[in-house]
């Protein structure tokens, strides 16, 4: 049985267009996005939503003889975090 998971987070507010260049324009809000990476498999899952990320990390917590098999969630268009450069 599997005690502890290690993940490597990541969250982050994807760019709307009025975060792009108009510094006239307020930023408008948009959802948080996030991706848990597990450092043993290199799977990736990735969320729309925080709500989303919370569930995920639950059922891991909740399942008794450790997690549930799932397959990762291939990213959707604008869901990859900012990339350093």
């Amino acid at each position: 049985m599997r005690h502890y998971f290690s993940y490597l987070l990541r969250i982050w507010q994807p760019l709307s267009p009025t975060m792009k260049g108009d510094l006239n324009t307020p930023p408008k809000e948009t959802a948080w996005m996030a991706s848990l990476e597990d450092p043993h498999t290199r799977q990736v899952y990735h969320f729309n939503s925080l709500a989303g990320l919370y569930q995920f990390i639950q059922q891991r917590a909740d399942a008794p003889d450790g997690p549930p098999e799932t397959k990762p969630v291939p990213p959707q268009p604008g869901q990859s975090p900012p990339r350093k450069e």
